[in-house]
């Protein structure tokens, strides 16, 4: 009974999953070739694996990276402020002195004005002639 059912499922699987039933134990017939096609694979796996791992060595991690943003925007906010301090400083100092200023070559006399102190008297009329 046993062997009919494994000639029958021995012809109904067919490739690498053929099983053979021979008695009470079952055989794979391909197994140390896959066996050995797995071993290759994870030797590949193994060596690019390592070579990953290498090259992530010389990576920088996100804390690197954070801090290296963090000082290189410090440097651009504190050069704007500088530039913005220095051009308007040389805008202060062109606007102050790119109009030439009138010198005085002659002062105006200097003019008094006497008013004699009042009595509380009206003035008197001016003569008719």
């Amino acid at each position: 009974m046993i062997g009919g059912f494994g000639t029958w499922f021995s012809r109904a699987i067919s490739g690498p999953l053929r099983i053979e039933l021979a008695g009470r134990h079952a055989h794979n017939v391909d197994m140390e070739d896959r066996i050995k096609s797995l071993e290759i694979a994870v030797q590949d796996a193994n060596d690019r694996l390592t070579q990953i791992e290498t090259t992530l060595q010389h990576m920088p991690t996100k804390g690197d990276l954070s801090d290296a943003m963090t000082g290189q925007l410090k440097w651009i906010v504190g050069t704007a402020i500088v530039l913005g301090a220095a051009a308007l400083t040389i805008m202060t100092f062109v606007l102050n002195n790119a109009i030439p200023k009138e010198q005085a070559s002659a002062q105006a006399p200097t003019v008094i004005v006497n008013i004699p102190p009042t009595t509380g008297q009206a003035p008197p009329p001016p003569a008719d002639q």
